[in-house]
């Protein structure tokens, strides 16, 4: 399991987010649950792939797909080991957007 924060509307929403990682298929499956004020759970689905980091050539994971309201990009933050997934939600800080159908970032 991670933890982490969104930042929504001006607020700061502590998550927890579970998931797993077809390595066959390169697909994920994310259920983050926004805790305190927000408590719903929202289910991330998509592709996990290796592109290099344009800044220094390096190889990182980047996810990309969709939820019940939008899409989600997320890269992996400069910095993080190359492991897989199974290791990656606790280990790897990422950064990235998910954006709702209404352009909610």
């Amino acid at each position: 399991m991670g933890r982490g924060v969104s930042l929504w509307k001006g607020h700061r929403i502590d998550f927890t987010i579970i998931g797993h990682f077809d390595s066959f298929t390169k697909k994920f499956e994310l259920k983050k649950r926004h805790q305190g004020k927000y408590n719903n759970e929202i289910t991330y689905t998509g592709n996990i792939d290796v592109i290099r980091d344009p800044e220094n050539g390096e190889s990182v994971f980047r996810m990309r797909g969709s939820y019940h309201n939008g899409t989600i990009c997320l890269v992996q933050c400069r910095g993080g080991p190359y492991r897989l997934l199974s290791t990656m939600l606790s280990g790897i800080a990422w950064s990235g957007v998910s954006m709702s159908m209404n352009g909610d970032r």
